[in-house]
């Protein structure tokens, strides 16, 4: 959780020039996380959805089994929506599905086809 806002060291009628006020220099929480619009993001979320035209994996599976795949897919859409109730700046990504793969659990085993049997 961002440390509160305190009031700004600079004397009244000044311009602060202080990187460490909080008040007119706000830190991002995540500095791997872009501010938006000069505000701090404090959570993302990914929604990953996939093409119209369904990808196909070349496997015979049955119900139950767990299978292991790779997904690659583009960012199609960045938004920033304001939590209602926590006040807080959520950055919202979506990518869409381009390609994807099974691979095994254990690179080691030739035998390995990414699917456990359930």
């Amino acid at each position: 959780m961002p440390e509160p806002m305190s009031a700004c060291p600079s004397p009244l009628g000044t311009v602060c020039m202080d990187p460490a006020c909080r008040l007119h220099f706000p830190q991002q929480p995540d500095p791997d996380v872009p501010m938006f619009e000069g505000k701090p993001v404090e959570a993302t979320t990914l929604k990953v959805s996939s093409p119209t035209a369904g990808l196909e994996i070349d496997a015979v599976l049955r119900m139950d089994d767990i299978v292991r795949v790779v997904v690659e897919a583009r960012v199609s859409q960045v938004n920033h929506q304001v939590n209602e109730r926590t006040g807080a700046l959520i950055r919202h990504q979506s990518a869409k599905v381009i390609s994807a793969e099974l691979i095994p659990w254990d690179a080691t085993d030739p035998n390995d086809t990414g699917v456990l049997r359930g």
